[in-house]
Formats: C-alpha cells, sequence, structure tokens
C-alpha cells in the first residue's frame, strides 16, 4: 500500500477538529495511484541542491521552490504553493501564484517584462554531469530570440545557494530581472507538518542596500531566529522592496528603487542584460562571501569536485552501462544530500507537498542497508544510534492521540531532525521491526553492542504485543502509515524480522515466539492451493522475500510468490498501465535477491523491469523518481511509453534507493548476504539436488495480479 492510498486518512487524523483526542481513524479510501498530490498539492520539483543544512528545490522551469534551512527536514522558507487539486497539473506552474518562489525573467522594450516560468519560454533542466550537484536550466523564448542560461548549486561547505544566469540574443537595453518571494519562519508543529501552508499568509522584513549591493531577510521586526543575506555581482542596477505586487513594478523595466518593505514581501532587482550575473542568497546573518560571476562558477565547480570525490569510493552497480552507472550515482548523492549534518537524518524528500521533509524509521532501514552496501558504515552507525535515542522510553510518550498505544521501546511515525515527532499515527509496528532490524543487523558490532537496550526493547514490544483472538500472530497495530489498526502479512513478517534479529545478534532468546510466529503466518496467510500468499501488495509479499527472508530462497514454495510480483512489474513496467504506479522496486529488490541463479530466462525479464526503473521512469535530466509514476501516451508509436510523470515527492529518496539496492542486487549476485539474520535451512530437496526455483515461465499470465 503507498502512501496515495492512505492520504485521505491521514489528512482527516491532521486537520480533525476538536473531539480529535477520541476520535477514531477512518478506513483509507482506493484511489488515483496521485491521490496524495490532490490532498496535499502537486510537487513541482525536477531537482534538488543540498549540503546537510541548506536545502533547495528547483522546478522544470527552473524556479525556486524550495529553500529549506538549517537542516531538509526544517523550515522551508519560500513562498511557494501548487494547487491542492486533481487538476494542479495542467494549471501554469502547477496552480502556484505567478509570484511564488525565486525566479528570473528578462525585460525588453518590445516585449516587456517576461518571466521564464512562463508558458512563452520552453526549458530543460538537467546537472551538468552525472556525479554533478550543479542544475542547469536553459530557458528558450522563440518569439524573442531569446536564451537564458542557469545554473544553480549549494556550496559545499557555505550555507550559501548561488544562482548564476546568462543571456543569449538580448536586444540593446534588455534587462535581467530576477524575484524572490521569502517567507521565512521558525514554525515547527509536532504531529502536524503542515506548517508551511501558513507560508502565503507570512509576514517578513526585507531591506536592500543599493549602493554595496545586498540585502537582508529577517523575521517581521526584525526577530532573532532565522535570516537571510542576499548578494549580487555585478550589483543590481534597479532594486523593489515590497509586497505580493513586486512584479508589476517591472512591467516598464524601472523599478521602484524602494529600499525596504515589512509585510508579506518581495524584492525584485534588475542587471542589464549583457553579461553573466551571480545571485547568493546566505543562510544566516554571516554575508556571503565576496564573488562575482566569474568566481561564483568557481565555487560551484569546486563543490562538484567535492561531491565527485566524495562519490568516487561509493559501490556502483557492477555493469559498464552508463547509464545504470549514472542513476546509481544520482541516487547515491541524492541520499547525502538529505543527510541532516548534525544528526545523520534523512529525509524521504524535501518537498512540502506533500509534506515528505521527515525522517521515517521503515525508510531509515533501507537507506541504511544501501549505505552500507555503498560503503559509509560510519553513517549507518550513527542513524542507528540516532534511531536508538528517538525510541519512547516511556508509554504514552510522544503520543499523538490520547490512549491510542505507544508502549516503550517503539517510534513515533516520523521524525524532524531534532527528535520532534512530525505525523500523526502512533503505533507503527513495522517500523518497531525495521528500526531494530537495523540497530541489531547493520553497521559495527562496537555500536549494536551500545544500542543494545533500545535493540531489546523494542524486541520486547515485537514479542508481547499479540493478537487476542490467535495469539501466534502480532497485535493489531498501524502497518505501513496506515491509519487503521489491522493485521496483516506485513506487520506479521516485519515483527518476524525485528525478532529475528534480536534472537541472532544475542539481544535475547525470541526462539519460542519466533516459530509460534512462523507458524502462524504460515497457517493464516499461505495459500497452499493457490502456491502464493493470500494476501495482496507488492510490498508485504516483497518483503517476505527481503529483507525477511520468511523462508530460505531456494525453497519452491517461492516460485508462486515470484509469479505474481513479475506478473505485477509486467503489467506496471513492461506493458504499463495508464493508471500508473509505485514502489514496483520493492519487487525487483525482492526478485534480485530470490533470482540469483535462475534461468536466463528469468533473469533478462527481470534485468529489464529494472533497466525501465533505472533509465525509462526517471526525470530526464536528472534521473529523479516521485514515489508514484504514471506512463505518458505513445505518441511515436514504439511501443513504449513517451517518457514518464513523477509525481509525488520527487526527488523521492526511498524510492530511488529501493532501485538502487535493486540494482547492486542484480548485477552483484550475493551483495545483499549478511544484511539480514538468516532465514531458516534450505529444504531437503533443494539441499540434495539444488533448486529450480523461479525457472517458471508462466509470471506474465498469473491472473490476481496485486493492488499496490
Amino acid at each position: 500500500m503507498i502512501r496515495a492510498e492512505r492520504a485521505a486518512a491521514l489528512l482527516a487524523a491532521i486537520v480533525l477538529v476538536p473531539g480529535l483526542a477520541t476520535a477514531q481513524p477512518a478506513t483509507a479510501p482506493e484511489g488515483p495511484v496521485d491521490g496524495i498530490e490532490h490532498l496535499f498539492g502537486a510537487t513541482p520539483l525536477v531537482a534538488q541542491a543540498g549540503n546537510g543544512r541548506l536545502s533547495v528545490g528547483i522546478t522544470g522551469a527552473g524556479s525556486l521552490a524550495v529553500l529549506r534551512w538549517p537542516s531538509a527536514t526544517y523550515w522551508d522558507h519560500l513562498r511557494y504553493r501548487t494547487g491542492v487539486t486533481d487538476a494542479a497539473r495542467s494549471q501554469p506552474r502547477m496552480g502556484a501564484a505567478a509570484n511564488h518562489g525565486g525566479f528570473w525573467g528578462v525585460w525588453t522594450e518590445e516585449q516587456g517584462a517576461t518571466w521564464l516560468h512562463e508558458a512563452a519560454w520552453e526549458h530543460t533542466v538537467a546537472y551538468a554531469a552525472a556525479d554533478s550537484v550543479r542544475i542547469v536550466t536553459t530557458a528558450t523564448h522563440a518569439g524573442l530570440g531569446v536564451t537564458v542560461t542557469l545554473t544553480d548549486g549549494v556550496l559545499h561547505d557555505d550555507d550559501v545557494l548561488l544562482r548564476v544566469a546568462s543571456v543569449q540574443g538580448a536586444p540593446d537595453g534588455a534587462l535581467l530581472l530576477h524575484q524572490l518571494n521569502l517567507a521565512p519562519h521558525t514554525d515547527l508543529k509536532p504531529f502536524l507538518p503542515l506548517h508551511e501552508a501558513d507560508d502565503i499568509r507570512r509576514d517578513s522584513a526585507v531591506t536592500w542596500d543599493g549602493g554595496a549591493g545586498t540585502g537582508r531577510w529577517t523575521l517581521p521586526d526584525g526577530e532573532a531566529g532565522v535570516a537571510f543575506r542576499l548578494s549580487s555581482a555585478p550589483a543590481a542596477t534597479g532594486w523593489s522592496c515590497g509586497g505580493q505586487d513586486g512584479m508589476a513594478d517591472a512591467d516598464d523595466g524601472q523599478l521602484s528603487g524602494a529600499a525596504e518593505f515589512a509585510g508579506a514581501a518581495t524584492v525584485v532587482l534588475s542587471w542589464p542584460a549583457d553579461g553573466p550575473v551571480a545571485l547568493a542568497t546566505a543562510a544566516g546573518e554571516t554575508p556571503p562571501p565576496p564573488f562575482d560571476a566569474t568566481t561564483a562558477d568557481a565555487r560551484l565547480q569546486a563543490t562538484d569536485t567535492r561531491w565527485a570525490e566524495r562519490i568516487a569510493p561509493l559501490r556502483l552497480p557492477a555493469t559498464d552501462d552508463p547509464e545504470l552507472t549514472a542513476f546509481a550515482q544520482r541516487t547515491l548523492i541524492s541520499i547525502l544530500q538529505g543527510v541532516d549534518a548534525d544528526t545523520g537524518a534523512i529525509v524521504a524528500s524535501v518537498s512540502q507537498q506533500p509534506p515528505y521533509h521527515l525522517d521515517w524509521p521503515r525508510d531509515g532501514a533501507f537507506f541504511n542497508a544501501a549505505l552500507q552496501v555503498a560503503g559509509l558504515t560510519d553513517l549507518v552507525d550513527q542513524r542507528n544510534s540516532l534511531y536508538a535515542a528517538l525510541q519512547r522510553t516511556e508509554d504514552g510518550q510522544d503520543r499523538f492521540l490520547t490512549g491510542s498505544p505507544a508502549p516503550a521501546g517503539s517510534w513515533a511515525m516520523n521524525y524532524y531532525a531534532d527528535g520532534t515527532p512530525g505525523g500523526p499515527i502512533d503505533f507503527e509496528i513495522d517500523e518497531i521491526g525495521f528500526a531494530a532490524w537495523s540497530m541489531g543487523w547493520l553497521g559495527t558490532d562496537g555500536v549494536k553492542q551500545a544500542n543494545q537496550a533500545a535493540i531489546k526493547a523494542a524486541a520486547a514490544v515485537l514479542s508481547t504485543c499479540r493478537d487476542e483472538e490467535d495469539p501466534r500472530l502480532q497485535c493489531p497495530a498501524n502497518e505501513d502509515d496506515n491509519p487503521d489498526f489491522t493485521r496483516t502479512l506485513h506487520g506479521a513478517e516485519t515483527v518476524l524480522l525485528g525478532l529475528r534479529t534480536a534472537h541472532q545478534a544475542g539481544f535475547g532468546d525470541h526462539a519460542e515466539r519466533i516459530a509460534e510466529l512462523e507458524a502462524g503466518i504460515e497457517e493464516v496467510f499461505w495459500d497452499e492451493a493457490a502456491g502464493h500468499f493470500s494476501a495482496d501488495g507488492i510490498g508485504q509479499n516483497s518483503w517476505a522475500i527481503w529483507p525477511v527472508q520468511l523462508w530460505h530462497r531456494t525453497d519452491p514454495r517461492w516460485d508462486g510468490v515470484a509469479d505474481r510480483l513479475m506478473a505485477h512489474l509486467t503489467e506496471r513496467l513492461v506493458e504499463p498501465r495508464p493508471e500508473g504506479s509505485s514502489y514496483d522496486a520493492k519487487a525487483t529488490l525482492a526478485l534480485a535477491h530470490l533470482w540469483q541463479d535462475a534461468g536466463q530466462s528469468r533473469r533478462s525479464e527481470l534485468e529489464r523491469a529494472i533497466r525501465i526503473l533505472a533509465t525509462e521512469v526517471p526525470m530526464p535530466g536528472t534521473r529523479h523518481l516521485g514515489e508514484v509514476y504514471l506512463p505518458n501516451p505513445d505518441e511515436d508509436g514504439d511501443g513504449r511509453p513517451d517518457g514518464w510523470s513523477n509525481r509525488t515527492s520527487p526527488p523521492h529518496l526511498w524510492e530511488a534507493t529501493l532501485v538502487y539496492l535493486s540494482l547492486m542486487a542484480f548485477y552483484e549476485p550475493g551483495v545483499l548476504e549478511g544484511l539480514t539474520p538468516e532465514p531458516p535451512a534450505p529444504p531437503p530437496a533443494a539441499q540434495e539436488q539444488g533448486c529450480a526455483c523461479g525457472t517458471s515461465t508462466t509470471g506474465a499470465l498469473v491472473g490476481g495480479l496485486l493492488r499496490r
């Protein structure tokens, strides 16, 4: 089940009126694959930059749409809101107001002011290279014969966003324009990650010193807490500090020269369009370092070098395909850009619409597995220590709903980097299992020992919370961000993963409970006649194979499960349905582990699905994925979609991480060995004769395809 299916119930939980404390969560309805965007707003991002403190998101028109500081999990200081409607993606700027964000424009005597996010401009956005963090946007206005090239980047060591713009083909007297619409704040709401929804009403104060060519943006009345320093090279020749109608001041090319404004502020700047312009936005009270357009570009190049050095030693798929390598590089860069520099927390996405700028322990366990595969064990240790510190130590701690289970040894739904709970779902039993796996099995032995109290506490919850009707199974709880209490295979298998971790790592004797749970899973959720689990859902069927490893991968019972997963991948990727899909990499990851020794036919089927996820589905130029993706119509008749529409919080770091792990597992069989507790021994037939698992060719014909 994806977050989109739970969005309506989650939104209801967030915005409940008085009576919240005793309200019962509603059942999440089925809906469109991108339904969460219809509730929280469309995600406009196609690229990101960041250094662990300052994080930004760029749209397909080169506009600045996210500006987070001092962490990717904290405040978005930009006024930018897309439409909250199912029609938002068909609207200009996805429904955002024309003056929202930070964006460039050109003024000519013939045309007046025209802004790069308007329909008359055509755009491409791409990173400068596969291992680059510089975002390059090219915008062309055919009617004017003008092209603007933008380069955006966040410096590696300084909390500075540099934006460099140059204009080609501009007539004499043309001006380069830039408007910025900040909404600084320090509002952080526990359990309600919607504080940026107020940014369209949030006041601030901005000043511009025309002589120095610098500006300062603060909270109202100069309140302490957050500030931004602006400067440009060359110095702007025109400026206007004003309200939300600031764009209109540029229509005649003569900015007002207003040097300060308090309220819902904007600032518009102008320069002659006859040379490159660099604009710096520095977070905090330290002014940006002195620079001109040339040195600004050099600083961005140096940042590229630093990132290339960080990525170079990391483990990439064992393939000579440059497209697959480039996807893996981009994924590792994106994960590291999403890491909080102080705590190691990693966001699901920097997006605000939907609000995924939080660390989920569920996602985090897979981030940690990928980081360990890549060779970043020190970061895995830091993150596991973070989860140990965030764990509840008392019943009812960090609880959203009065009376809901929130036992010691569990976690809240997700977190800001400082440990403040982010979401409103209190008792996610699968997150306990995933976090126990991460803390007890990944990273170094010394940190595991240091975190043993947290691992034991998690295992205690998993061991004692039993279903009243069938005590072999886990108790009903929230599963996979579902506000309903359920008791499904998803919860059962992740409880098993956590208990096996604690038991095999020496953090308690859970053999009896593990045996009970294994028996319950097989009796309740396994359909012997059908040869597969009775449960739908790509996630729980995939997790059973890996990382849970309910049975050894050579067990012939996996054949029917694998057939269903491959049929799902065929329907969603190879012959994609128009309504789109999500999290298909859960299946490719499971099958890459399962089919290490499968026949060529099966391996080829799987490779095609993985390649589609890594090379066809991602955004062109930036290689990012959304949580969901819809195939575009096949207009050229080649039998494949003409690209895909990535939606819901691109760049979505967990989605990309699952594809990275799939690539690693497929092209380096065995790479996942040792990342999870040992499964049961192989069945006798497999031990004696070898197993023919996964050699069936009926996957594409299997009925009863999985739902999301």
